[in-house]
C-alpha cells in the first residue's frame, strides 16, 4: 500500500492543505491534549498505548519539532502520518461539500483522547491501495450514497469495500486505558511510599465486569497509601500481597532484562502487568478477571456487522484490520488458517458469512481480508516521464479469506 504519486508529493504543501482543512487550531489542541495526557505518564504505562495515538505525537512532531514542515522518510510513524495527511488530501478533491464537512467532524472526533484515530487511518490507507487497482474510488457512506466505506468503480464494474478495525481492546475484559491508569497509580504510590518491605506481586482481582469498575482507581490508591497486610478487600476489588523474596537476590544477579522475564513468567504475573524496581526490591502489579476474552466473539459480529453495511447488490470485500497487534502475530495466525482444516481465520469467516452460519444471506461478500500493522518500510524506485524516483511506503502483510459461495465474484483482472 504506497503513498500517493510520488511526484507530486511536496510533505510542507500537503501538511499545509491538511491543515487548512481540518482546521489549524483544532488540530493543535487535539494534538496537545493527547500530548498534555502522555506526559503525565511514565514510560511504562505510556507504552502500554502502543501506536494509538502515533498521529498526535506526529503531528506535535510535524509542527513544533526541530525540523517544523520536514517528512523523515526513516521514520515509520511519520511516513504513517503522512500516508493519512495525503490520503485525505487526495480523497476530498473529489468529495462533494457535504462529504467534505462529514470527514472533517469525523477526523475530529476520532482525534479526541478516549478515540482512535487508526480506524481512520485504515479506511484511507484502504482507499489508497484500491485507487491504484480501479479509476475511480468513492467514499460512499460520506456521500450519502450507502452505509458501506468505499464504492470501486472501473467501467461497468463497481465493488464495495468495508473498512473495520480490529484493537487491542477488543474482546479484552480488561481495556488499556484501565491497566494505563491503574500501571500509574501503582508507580506513583509505590515512589512515594513502599507499602510493603520486601519483593512481591499486587494481584488485582476485579470482583465484576472490569470495564464498570469506575471507582476502582480510587479504591486501588487508597489501599496503595496504606501499609498493606495480606488481602485487602474493596467495593471492586480485592488486592493481595504475594511474597517473592527470591526477586530480591535475583535482582543482585541477573541483568535487568532477565529479572523481567523472571518476573513475567511468574504464573501469578498474569498478561495485564506493570513491573518496577524500587529500594532494591522487585514488584509487579498483576490485573485479573474471571471474564473471558471473546476476542474470537467479537471479530465475527464485526464481520458480519460490516456485511450488513454492504448493499448485496454488488460484489464486496470486507476489510478487517488488527490494529495494536504485531504484524507477526498475523503471520503466525495467518500460516494456522492456511493448514487446510479450515480453522483460524478461515473458520472465523465461515461462522460470519457462510449461509449455514444463520439465516441471514450474506452472499454478496466476495472476500475477507486481514491485515496488521505494518512491522517497516519499504523501500523501491519507480520511475516517472523525467526521472527516477525513490518510494517510501507502508506495506504490509494480507491474508485474504474467498467466499466460494459469493454470488458475483470478481473479474480476474479485478484481484486485488
Amino acid at each position: 500500500m504506497a503513498e500517493p504519486e510520488p511526484n507530486d508529493f511536496d510533505f510542507a504543501a500537503e501538511l499545509a492543505a491538511f491543515a487548512g482543512y481540518v482546521g489549524a487550531q483544532d488540530l493543535h489542541r487535539a494534538a496537545r491534549k493527547v500530548v498534555h495526557k502522555l506526559s503525565m505518564l511514565d514510560p511504562a504505562p505510556r507504552g502500554l498505548f502502543g501506536t494509538r495515538y502515533f498521529f498526535h505525537e506526529q503531528m506535535e512532531q510535524f509542527t513544533g519539532g526541530p525540523q517544523p514542515f520536514f517528512l523523515d522518510t526513516s521514520s515509520q510513524r511519520a511516513v504513517r502520518a503522512a500516508t493519512l495527511i495525503a490520503g485525505v488530501n487526495r480523497a476530498r478533491l473529489s468529495m462533494s461539500d457535504l462529504a467534505a464537512v462529514r470527514l472533517r467532524k469525523m477526523i475530529l472526533d476520532n482525534l479526541k483522547p478516549d478515540r482512535d484515530i487508526r480506524q481512520i487511518e485504515h479506511e484511507f490507507r484502504g482507499y489508497i491501495h484500491l485507487r491504484q487497482r480501479f479509476s475511480n474510488v468513492r467514499f460512499a457512506d460520506l456521500e450519502g450514497a450507502g452505509k458501506f466505506d468505499l464504492l470501486c468503480m472501473s467501467g461497468d464494474t463497481e465493488v464495495e469495500v468495508e473498512c473495520k478495525t480490529i484493537s487491542e481492546d477488543t474482546g479484552n475484559p480488561i481495556k488499556n486505558e484501565m491497566v494505563v491508569n491503574l500501571s500509574q497509580t501503582f508507580l506513583s504510590a509505590m515512589r512515594k511510599r513502599l507499602p510493603i518491605d520486601e519483593s512481591g506481586i499486587f494481584s488485582l482481582q476485579f470482583k465484576g465486569e472490569p470495564g464498570a469498575a469506575k471507582s476502582v482507581l480510587q479504591e486501588f490508591k487508597a489501599a496503595m497509601s496504606s501499609r498493606l497486610v495480606g488481602r485487602t478487600e474493596s467495593a471492586d476489588a480485592t488486592i493481595d500481597f504475594l511474597p517473592r523474596p527470591s526477586w530480591t537476590q535475583a535482582a543482585e544477579t541477573m541483568p535487568p532484562n532477565a529479572l523481567q522475564n523472571l518476573v513475567r513468567n511468574d504464573p501469578d504475573v498474569g498478561e495485564a502487568h506493570c513491573i518496577t524496581r524500587i529500594a532494591g526490591k522487585t514488584f509487579a502489579l498483576a490485573l485479573k478477571t474471571t471474564k473471558a476474552n471473546t476476542l474470537a466473539q467479537r471479530v465475527v459480529r464485526v464481520l458480519k456487522d460490516a456485511a450488513d453495511q454492504l448493499s448485496g447488490e454488488r460484489s464486496s470485500l470486507v476489510w478487517l484490520h488488527f490494529v495494536g497487534f504485531a504484524e507477526q502475530e498475523l503471520r503466525s495466525v495467518a500460516e494456522f488458517s492456511m493448514n487446510g482444516d479450515g480453522g483460524g481465520l478461515n473458520a472465523l469467516v465461515a461462522e460470519a458469512i457462510s449461509p449455514g452460519a444463520s439465516p441471514k444471506d450474506r452472499s454478496h461478500v466476495n472476500r475477507v481480508r486481514f491485515t496488521g500493522e505494518p512491522a517497516g518500510l519499504e523501500r523501491r524506485s519507480t520511475t516517472t516521464e523525467t526521472s527516477i524516483v525513490q518510494v517510501t511506503s507502508l506495506g504490509g502483510f494480507a491474508y485474504d479469506v474467498p467466499n466460494p459461495l459469493a454470488k458475483k465474484p470478481l473479474p480476474s483482472a479485478l484481484e486485488f
